[in-house]
């Protein structure tokens, strides 16, 4: 099965992707997936961090004749024991 990891920028889908794919049992992590320019790999077992939108994964995956896995990054995160945000510029920057 392959997992697809919807969010926006900054919101820790890259800091925490080993987690991710452990946690829904993935063997490769593609990064910065963006369905506009990359195909859809052929091969299950990957988790696919993007932060494209909904309509761009959904016709991706229409071309590729196949099917996936959306989580959104706040549904991930708290899987994996994470608070459900990531914290802001100014919280990183006072720590």
């Amino acid at each position: 099965m392959t997992i697809i990891i919807i969010g926006p920028n900054a919101t820790g889908k890259t800091k925490h992707a080993a987690a991710f794919a452990r946690h829904f049992g993935c063997e490769k992590i593609v990064d910065d997936w963006n369905p506009r320019e990359h195909e859809f790999p052929a091969r299950p077992g990957r988790l696919l961090l993007t932060s494209a939108s909904p309509e761009d994964i959904a016709a991706a995956l229409k071309e590729a004749r196949t099917s996936a896995t959306i989580i959104d990054i706040t549904t991930a995160r708290l899987a994996v024991g994470l608070p459900p945000h990531a914290p802001s510029i100014a919280e990183r920057f006072t720590r």
